[in-house]
């Protein structure tokens, strides 16, 4: 504002000067000599020629910076540019036994034609492998093949009754012998360690049954009541290995179920229990009759009838 004042006044000090510098001229020519003062009826006289222009003013201070305006939206992407130059070709990879992979399995082909049927086959001859198991030979043309058939399963027990040197293959007598897990491996899948662990890593035994004779396992049915105390089998050192209880292997003892006799003097005056030492009377006129506690039979067993085999297992 001060600096446009200072032109203003500038401008108006210049206008002033150049109506003086007429009204001079005017006064010579058309006033009155003598006077300073023109008549009215004196007329004006010719513009002046326009004055010099004035040197410039001072600048004036800069006025305080107005506030940012806002930003405007953003403009639209220019055009792409072109593609560059394409790449050298790099170098050859390596491949080694450490980072060469195989590719993937390429798809499986076509089914190939059916073959050519091959001679009917005839059943041959029939045998007895060393293991007891059934062979049979087919004829097919020029070939000839055996198929095995297991007759018998592993573990099953028969009664033979010829002596141990005609024992048939593919059996063992039952003597608890101790034999190959792996060399017997159908046998040891079928009885395990029931009648004896063997060694505990390699062998196992089969079942003991020379002078025994054999019998179901109770299964709970009360039919045994000494189950829960049958034994494990002992090994040929003596130690037991098997199994214990109401369970297949277990064994037995022998034993005389707890009885009483009763001895009558002939009057129905004194009846006698057997089944401890010393004598009992009574009745009604006290007759005292002594028994003798005498040992009778004439074996050191109890047994029913029997006959002797050879029991067998097979392998």
């Amino acid at each position: 504002m001060l600096m446009r004042f200072f032109r203003y006044a500038q401008r108006r000090s210049t206008v002033l000067f150049v109506a003086l510098l007429a009204a001079s001229f005017s006064f010579g020519a058309n006033c009155t000599p003598g006077t300073t003062v023109c008549a009215e009826n004196c007329p004006k006289g010719d513009k002046g020629d326009k004055g010099d222009q004035g040197s410039a003013g001072k600048d004036g201070r800069d006025g305080l910076q107005g506030p940012a305006g806002a930003t405007g939206p953003q403009g639209p992407a220019g055009a792409a540019g072109p593609k560059g130059d394409k790449g050298d070709k790099g170098e050859a990879g390596t491949c080694n036994a450490t980072n060469c992979q195989q590719g993937p399995a390429g798809p499986a082909g076509p089914v190939g034609p059916q073959g050519i049927a091959g001679p009917a086959c005839t059943i041959g001859q029939t045998s007895t492998d060393n293991n007891g198991n059934t062979v049979i030979t087919f004829n097919c043309g020029t070939t000839n093949t055996n198929a095995v058939f297991r007759t018998t399963p592993a573990g099953t027990i028969i009664a033979f009754a010829g002596e141990k040197s005609k024992i048939p293959a593919g059996w063992f007598l039952c003597d608890g012998r101790e034999i190959s897990r792996t060399q017997y491996q159908d046998l040891f899948l079928a009885i395990g360690v029931a009648n004896g662990a063997g060694d505990t890593v390699t062998t196992f035994n089969i079942p003991d049954l020379r002078g025994r004779f054999l019998r179901g396992v109770d299964d709970a049915q009360g039919r045994d009541p000494d189950a829960s105390k049958r034994t494990a089998p002992a090994n040929f050192s003596g130690t037991p290995t098997g199994n214990a209880g109401d369970k297949v292997g277990s064994v037995q003892s022998d034993a005389l179920k707890i009885h009483s006799h009763k001895a009558n003097t002939g009057d129905g005056l004194l009846v006698y229990t057997i089944g401890g030492s010393g004598d009992r009377y009574g009745g009604g006129n006290e007759k005292m009759v002594r028994v003798p506690l005498t040992s009778e039979g004439d074996s050191t067993e109890s047994r029913p009838k029997n006959v002797g085999v050879n029991w067998l297992i097979k392998y």
